[in-house]
């Protein structure tokens, strides 16, 4: 299976909230979001669940939609004063980091050189 970089991060961006309200905290997690991320993302994964046997194409949905929660978690995590996060302001480079952070496992090496190999929207 060929990898469209570029629409594994739209298809994932497309299955978030356009925006989240990011209050600050000093507990752990260090913020609070409406909605709650975690709530979020749990029902994404249960979305693109199939309801039959996982192909591949499956495989890289749910590792993409990971990998764009953990990029909005690390912008969570910076905000200082309370604001709205947009799910535009996870970048390509940002998830393309956590794709590659969350294939960097040995047992994940053949799908790190296909990701490795496949082009994304800028080559």
């Amino acid at each position: 299976m060929a990898i469209n970089k570029w629409k594994l991060f739209e298809e994932a961006r497309e299955r978030w909230p356009q925006r989240f309200q990011i209050i600050p905290t000093d507990g752990s997690p260090c913020f609070e979001a409406d909605p709650e991320l975690v709530a979020v993302y749990r029902s994404i994964e249960d979305s693109c669940t199939p309801s039959g046997a996982w192909s591949p194409s499956d495989e890289w949905a749910k590792l993409a939609n990971w990998s764009f929660n953990q990029a909005l978690w690390q912008i969570a995590e910076q905000v200082s004063e309370e604001r709205f996060v947009l799910r535009e302001e996870i970048s390509f480079d940002a998830f393309d980091h956590w794709m590659r952070f969350n294939l960097s496992d040995e047992m994940w090496m053949a799908e790190r050189q296909e990701y490795d190999a496949s082009p994304s929207r800028f080559q």
